[in-house]
């Protein structure tokens, strides 16, 4: 469970759809879902359709993949839906190749408890929480799906006040805890031999939110 509390122009939304395209594509079945407080603003993130196959984000990621990598389910249009990217259903291509996504999805659904309850979803993302109504039940409906393994990533600016703010800080006005990197991000790090981005802080919520 991840919450992102950030500044705007960022492009921690373009990060998060590359990582459902990813996330999407790692495995077979998986099943995306990526909630947005308006209809309109989840297609633009997703897809817009077979129309306009580049207009949401998540399809422009998936045209523009090296050949060996696109999904000709999505590419030739007939599981490009508006709102809904479905991925080949087959498990192998016409020359025999094994397709290590097959049955995959990535579906944008509204804001509302009501769009993610009962969902078997492997991944769901939020973007701009601050400003969903009944956000707090809509982390509740979404638990099923994480405690049977899924994930759950929150993005959003912050906005005083709101249901995003109290979750990430345990309080409507109290102060964060203390920085302290993740062990297995530290561990990251260190392989890689980079730094803690300077200006960025991490903790974990007593709800259990990183």
């Amino acid at each position: 469970k991840l919450l992102i509390p950030k500044s705007r122009q960022m492009m921690v939304s373009w990060a998060m759809s590359a990582y459902a395209v990813w996330h999407s594509m790692s495995a077979e079945y998986r099943h995306v879902v990526y909630q947005t407080k308006k209809e309109s603003d989840g297609h633009a993130m997703v897809t817009e359709g077979r129309k306009n196959p580049a207009g949401g984000r998540m399809d422009f990621i998936l045209q523009h993949l090296p050949d060996w990598l696109k999904d000709e389910h999505i590419t030739s249009g007939s599981g490009n839906l508006v709102g809904n990217l479905i991925f080949n259903p087959e498990s192998t291509d016409a020359a025999g190749n094994r397709i290590p996504w097959h049955g995959s999805r990535i579906e944008s659904v509204p804001g509302g408890p009501d769009q993610v309850r009962g969902k078997t979803a492997s991944l769901i993302g939020l973007d701009e929480a601050a400003f969903h109504e009944m956000l707090n039940k809509v982390i509740v409906a979404c638990n099923p799906a994480v405690a049977d393994g899924g994930q759950l990533h929150i993005a959003s600016s912050v906005d005083a006040g709101s249901d995003f703010n109290s979750v990430v800080l345990d309080t409507e006005d109290g102060a964060p805890p203390e920085h302290e990197v993740p062990e297995i991000i530290q561990e990251a790090m260190d392989l890689m031999g980079i730094r803690w981005p300077r200006g960025m802080r991490a903790w974990k919520t007593k709800s259990g939110f990183q």
